[in-house]
């Protein structure tokens, strides 16, 4: 990342504080669990109007400024070949970080499991099943053209869940190819991050050409307020990815209850939530626990960590209903990449398999 150490290192954080005052104000309709298949394709699909109209937005205001200007156009190219760069070597990046192997060399039968609800789930090609060394228990789906489609199950995982359980977490990852998750993230977080370092150039631009060469001081200014705006729509716009990105949530678990069954689903999803909650108090996966959950791969898990309660001797049906019964924070949730796990499960109950 590129650090800027001029006005607008001062100024990001007022930005930032008017941004999240308009998203505080938000949350209770964004935190809003939807009830079935419909409405989450409804809520999905006026996120992305919305996202659309704020890039709308903030493309007039620059087209307004600055016109077309050739060395716009250079600096977004730039952008988005690096973020192409990144989804190309991301699935090798990701089976060296988290130690991934075949699964046919560790856990022979996840293999079949894929293949099988690949299948049923209308896939031409199962994707490549993997397991990753690593203790804690999650999942995640990744790939690309060149690489092909993968997905991980970690060893954690495989430890802690019965057969019919990690089958309903494979559906849910299942869905996430199904639904081009990656690609569709992926295009969705360009624009902000060009518009935000964008935005940063202009208002130290304008505030320094301002304030060296008096007779330009309108239109320095005019770049200046141009930056702080296009700051505050990249702002939004990365929040309205994390709420899209929670839908797909819900849509990966509507796909895995689809292909699995409703109710493992929702086993699933509660016990990686307790054998989570309990590794949180093991000091010798302290520090494994804190690199995954700050892994740049994060959007791609199954789990998003949440603080609630670890109950170490559980009955999984008993959990998921007392799960079901939590009311978790509106504000804190427009911060996640996932919905809490007792919308999820409650979500769930409103589908129809």
């Amino acid at each position: 990342m590129f650090l800027f150490w001029g006005i607008s290192y001062f100024i990001e954080p007022l930005i930032l504080a008017v941004v999240l005052a308009l998203f505080v104000g938000l949350a209770p309709v964004l935190s809003k669990t939807p009830k079935g298949e419909k409405q989450l394709k409804l809520f999905m699909a006026l996120t992305v109007i919305g996202y659309a109209a704020v890039l709308y937005a903030g493309y007039a205001l620059l087209v307004n400024y600055a016109g077309y200007v050739p060395s716009l156009m250079a600096f977004a190219l730039i952008f988005t070949a690096f973020g192409l760069v990144q989804y190309l070597i991301a699935p090798w990046l990701i089976n060296f970080m988290y130690g991934a192997r075949p699964a046919e060399e560790v856990a022979p039968w996840l293999k079949e499991s894929v293949d099988r609800l690949a299948l049923k789930a209308g896939f031409r090609k199962p994707p490549k099943a993997m397991v990753a060394d690593v203790n804690i228990p999650n999942a995640f789906a990744y790939g690309n053209f060149l690489t092909g489609k993968y997905i991980a199950v970690t060893r954690g995982l495989l430890e802690s869940m019965p057969r019919e359980e990690v089958e309903a977490v494979i559906g849910h990852e299942l869905g996430h190819h199904k639904h081009k998750d990656i690609w569709v993230i992926l295009a969705l977080s360009l624009a902000p991050m060009f518009i935000y370092y964008l935005g940063r150039m202009l208002m130290e631009w304008g505030f320094w050409s301002g304030a060296m060469e008096r007779d330009r001081e309108n239109s320095s200014m005019g770049l200046f307020f141009a930056g702080i705006i296009l700051v505050a729509v990249a702002m939004i716009l990365n929040f309205i990815i994390l709420q899209f990105n929670r839908l797909r949530e819900y849509y990966a678990d509507l796909h895995g209850a689809r292909v699995r069954g409703k109710r493992e689903m929702q086993r699933a999803l509660a016990r990686i939530h307790v054998e989570m909650e309990k590794l949180k108090s093991n000091p010798l996966l302290k520090k494994e626990l804190s690199e995954f959950t700050e892994s740049p791969a994060k959007m791609l898990f199954i789990y998003a960590f949440v603080n609630t309660f670890a109950d170490p001797y559980y009955d999984i049906d008993v959990l998921v209903e007392k799960l079901k019964r939590e009311d978790g924070s509106s504000f804190l949730e427009i911060f996640m990449s996932h919905p809490p796990i007792p919308k999820r499960l409650r979500f769930l109950d409103t589908i129809e398999e």
